[in-house]
């Protein structure tokens, strides 16, 4: 995070897309770790205003906290703030409320979640 202080967003960005690599790599797609990874890059691409590429990000993430919360009966740590971080690009995006929330259901369902 020094280098998005720093507004050394290409830097930045080029370690956390390593950060995904490596993880996915040793870990498998979806490795809880994958999730903070996922936010952080995505949090970096808003601060560019790069909504766009950060929203399948955020949206991956919750797939996993979902399949995290699938697999272990308890939710991930940070699912209530991926599922606000998602809402507030989502909705910065122009997609509705409602749109939200069926894609945010439909994340869920796939999981096996509810």
């Amino acid at each position: 995070m020094v280098l998005c202080r720093q507004k050394r967003f290409p830097e930045a960005e080029a370690l956390y897309d390593r950060a995904v690599s490596i993880t996915e790599e040793n870990f498998g797609r979806n490795h809880i770790n994958l999730a903070s990874f996922l936010n952080n890059l995505a949090r970096l691409l808003v601060a560019q205003d790069k909504l766009t590429e950060a929203e399948p990000l955020l949206r991956r993430q919750l797939q996993i906290a979902f399949l995290y919360r699938n697999q272990n009966g308890v939710p991930y740590k940070h699912e209530t703030a991926a599922i606000q971080g998602y809402a507030q690009i989502a909705t910065q995006l122009g997609r509705s409320g409602e749109e939200i929330k069926a894609m945010i259901a439909g994340l869920k369902r796939e999981a096996g979640v509810e």
